[in-house]
């Protein structure tokens, strides 16, 4: 008898580390697959940000040369006129510096270099099958009513 207890106890021990195997399994393919994703996601992100840095710092690059040689000219002029030709064109010339400004793309960047995911969220939707609240009886539930009303009733 002693025999077939030690028997059926290595059995369930058995059983209970191929359980014990699986449900770690199952965990660790939750964990990758959340992981793969949410790796790919964070690359997405930054690649289109990237992008959009890129295609400004072009665009800013562009204007650059137009922007110097305003510079230049408002320079020179600025040291070789009189002032009578000084007070006569500086307004205008001023007018032409804004109106350069304005052809030239916004300087600041029209996004954050921030990256942001959900992973806690995406992580904790993952194993929620294996570790998440677990789910109480209704028939618990109604027991606890009913011993806090005979509590509230015997008071």
């Amino acid at each position: 008898m002693f025999k077939l207890l030690i028997e059926d106890l290595k059995k369930n021990m058995e059983t209970e580390k191929s359980a014990i195997n699986s449900f770690c399994q199952g965990m660790q393919e939750a964990i990758a697959k959340t992981h793969a994703a949410m790796a790919m996601e964070v690359q997405r992100q930054f690649e289109t940000k990237e992008r959009l840095f890129r295609s400004q710092l072009l665009s800013l690059a562009s204007v650059l040369p137009i922007l110097q040689m305003h510079l230049l000219m408002c320079t020179t002029f600025s040291t070789s006129a009189s002032k009578y030709d000084f007070l006569d064109l500086a307004y205008p010339m001023m007018e032409r510096l804004t109106a350069v400004t304005q052809i030239s793309p916004a300087v600041r960047p029209s996004q954050n270099a921030n990256i942001k995911s959900n992973f806690r969220t995406e992580f904790g939707n993952a194993l929620d099958p294996w570790v998440g609240p677990s789910k109480v009886n209704a028939n618990f539930v109604s027991a606890l009513a009913m011993l806090k009303m005979n509590i509230l009733q015997g008071t």
